[in-house]
């Protein structure tokens, strides 16, 4: 596709540090976003399974203690008020609800008590067949709010379900802590991220410090400094090997010039010998040896034999 093309040609281009640290800084990104979401949602799930165990236990021996008191066959319509106004208080709402979802009787009698959650069939249904944990939560004009629903029995551990009570909690308190531990973790997780960002930096420079002392001693060699060497403190890794590497291969460049250098001079002096005696057989032959045929021929002959 050519606009995967693209995007690939441009991060080619990018230099290898822009790189390095794009993606690792994007890794170290996902990395605490998801370590906080999960703090995060598991913080809340710890709070209202609290709030949820605290209802249910405040719940539980008032529950017992009218749920005796109903006398075999005696419908609940009987004790259904009291065991509303007994598990209604300040912050919790009872809501009594029978085995057919009719609903029996509203502990709310004060402005300041919380009012009852609408309830859901499809959890009410549930509760009616024994299940003692079914919670949810609930958005409503005035806030989030929990919702547990006990299971109403004649008797502990029987069977025989006459309703159920719809108990409603506010959770203002718990949305505020976890707004203020939400704050908290936000806070700590770009102290980390700055903490990580500056770690990385520091560690991708000391990865490619070597390089750029590679680039600089390459490009003194490429303007005739062949002793150029790198130097560097034995390092077993991939760096390491590629700077030794290097180091070896200046010393053969370096043996090379110095192989050529001593070619070339020793070169010189064998020409320079040849050279001086052709130079004087020609100084001979134009102050006039080309008079004498004879001393003319051996110069000849000895220039000759300088060149073979």
């Amino acid at each position: 596709m050519p606009f995967a093309r693209t995007i690939e040609s441009w991060w080619a281009g990018r230099p290898l540090r822009t790189r390095l640290t794009t993606v690792s800084v994007g890794l170290l990104g996902v990395l605490l976003a998801a370590f906080g979401g999960s703090l995060y949602w598991g913080l809340r799930r710890f709070l209202i399974d609290g709030t949820a165990r605290r209802v249910r236990a405040q719940a539980k021996p008032i529950v017992d203690h009218h749920m005796a008191r109903l006398a075999s066959g005696t419908p609940l319509d009987a004790r259904a008020e009291q065991i509303g106004r007994a598990l209604t208080s300040r912050d919790t709402n009872a809501l009594v609800i029978d085995r057919h979802g009719r609903q029996l009787a509203d502990g709310r009698r004060l402005p300041e008590e919380p009012a009852a959650a609408r309830p859901q069939s499809k959890a009410v249904r549930r509760a009616l067949q024994g299940d003692t944990e079914v919670t949810y939560t609930t958005d409503r004009r005035a806030g989030r709010s929990l919702v547990a629903l006990v299971p109403l029995r004649r008797a502990p551990g029987s069977s025989d379900v006459l309703g159920v009570a719809q108990l409603t909690t506010p959770l203002a308190e718990v949305d505020r802590l976890l707004t203020r531990q939400g704050r908290w973790i936000g806070a700590g997780l770009v102290a980390a991220f700055g903490v990580g960002l500056w770690a990385e930096r520091w560690l991708i420079d000391a990865a490619l410090t070597p390089l750029r002392r590679m680039t600089r001693s390459a490009r003194r060699m490429a303007a005739g400094r062949y002793d150029e060497r790198l130097r560097l403190p034995a390092l077993d890794d991939e760096v390491g090997e590629l700077a030794a590497a290097f180091d070896d291969m200046a010393a053969h460049i370096e043996d090379a010039f110095a192989s050529q250098s001593r070619f070339v001079a020793a070169a010189a002096h064998e020409l320079r010998t040849p050279l001086t005696a052709l130079r004087g057989s020609l100084d001979v032959l134009q102050r006039g040896s080309q008079d004498d045929p004879a001393a003319s021929r051996r110069l000849m002959q000895g220039m000759q034999r300088e060149i073979r």
